[in-house]
C-alpha cells in the first residue's frame, strides 16, 4: 500500500532540495573564480593578451619536473616552461 506524504514532510524535502541547489551553485561559483584567475586574458580581437601570461603559472620544465605548484595532484595538461623569457 502506497504511504502518502504529510505537509510536514512536502516541506522538508523541498526545503533539501532547495538547499542542495543553492549549495550548488554556490560551489560552481567558487570553482570559477579559483580557476578562472589561471586562464590568459583575451583581448577582443581574440589573440590572447601577452601581458596576461602569468611566469608563475604552473608548467613543465624541459627535464619533466613540476614547477609553480604547489598541491600534490598536478595537472596532465599543463604547457611547457618557456626557458630564458
Amino acid at each position: 500500500m502506497i504511504k502518502r506524504l504529510t505537509t510536514a514532510q512536502w516541506l522538508q524535502g523541498g526545503a533539501t532540495f532547495a538547499a542542495v541547489g543553492l549549495a550548488g551553485m554556490v560551489s560552481i561559483q567558487a570553482v570559477n573564480q579559483r580557476f578562472a584567475a589561471n586562464e590568459p586574458r583575451q583581448v577582443e580581437t581574440g589573440k590572447s593578451d601577452p601581458a596576461a601570461h602569468d611566469p608563475a603559472a604552473p608548467c613543465i620544465a624541459a627535464d619533466g619536473t613540476w614547477r609553480n605548484w604547489s598541491q600534490a595532484n598536478v595537472p596532465m595538461l599543463s604547457p611547457k616552461c618557456e626557458d630564458g623569457k
